[in-house]
């Protein structure tokens, strides 16, 4: 059983990943997802954590009910990020 940061019978949560990058576009889908974690439609979770292939953050994103990917260029590096560390079924918004 995987380790996750919600309670026991919970619903595994939404779990959203924005490339915030070093440019204005990458600041626009960090506040996106930021916005989208306030309004309750998922929970903004640490991209960093996926390339990393930190276990904790690997567990509980394979544990989540859906994936988001938010890239704000044509980079990509949200959407591959999640791609090469194995997630292949995700929602993406560029």
């Amino acid at each position: 059983m995987s380790k996750t940061d919600e309670g026991a019978g919970s619903v595994p949560p939404k779990r959203i990943f924005a490339c915030s990058g070093a440019a204005d576009v990458g600041a626009i889908a960090d506040q996106t997802a930021r916005r989208l974690t306030r309004e309750g439609a998922g929970k903004m979770y640490c991209l960093a954590g996926i390339g990393g292939r930190v276990e904790e953050i690997m567990e509980n994103t394979r544990a989540a009910e859906k994936i988001l990917a938010i890239d704000g260029c044509e980079k990509e590096c949200a959407k591959n990020c999640l791609e090469q560390a194995g997630f292949t079924e995700f929602a993406y918004l560029r």
